[in-house]
């Protein structure tokens, strides 16, 4: 279900997995996330965006990052979004259905 990265020391041989996804546990990852903005775990600029945009979504998915140094680490993408098209009727994103 999840998806990632295997590397392998090119040294000791030993291997690595780096898991980036998330799986069937998304939906429950992305609302904790985009809650977690708007509460300014993610600080006030984050919260400030979140709050102003109505049905404003996350990118809630994993993203592998990695320097010259050898340093690497998986983080959240945390990018947001503004949908285009909201739902008059249902007053929801008609694209991710977030109310």
């Amino acid at each position: 279900m999840g998806s990632g990265f295997l590397f392998t020391c090119p040294q000791c041989e030993e291997e690595y997995w780096i898991g980036t996804g998330v799986g069937m546990g998304f939906p429950r990852v992305y609302q904790f996330t985009l809650q977690s903005i708007k509460d300014g775990y993610y600080g006030k600029r984050m919260k400030r965006i979140a709050k102003s945009i109505p049905y404003a979504a996350v990118d809630a998915t994993k993203k592998f990052y990695y320097c010259r140094r050898g340093f690497w680490k998986t983080a959240l993408d945390m990018s947001l979004y503004k949908p285009n098209d909201v739902d008059p009727l249902l007053g929801i994103c008609a694209v991710c259905y977030t109310i």
